[in-house]
């Protein structure tokens, strides 16, 4: 008898998969949404451009790519952090 047994090829990744229906369902007005809407009662984007306004000099020729927006990535590291 050998140490490693071949198992039934149908049954080893039956538990990996979860179907479509079977999925959870959040609520749909979850964090991102009520998030989004404190950052906006308080003028987040606005206030971000104000203060990162010097450092991010757009429209210099030959400067390579344009950056992301400040209060974008403000926004993705909020979400990535929270």
């Amino acid at each position: 008898m050998s140490k490693f047994r071949r198992k039934d090829p149908d049954s080893l990744h039956a538990d990996l998969w979860i179907q479509r229906g079977e999925l959870a369902k959040g609520p749909k007005d979850g964090f991102h949404s009520k998030l989004r809407g404190v950052l906006d009662g308080m003028d987040f984007t606005a206030q971000v451009h104000r203060l990162c306004a010097e450092h991010y000099k757009i429209e210099i020729r030959g400067a390579g790519r344009r950056p992301v927006d400040p209060a974008v990535l403000f926004k993705m590291i909020m979400a990535g952090f929270l």
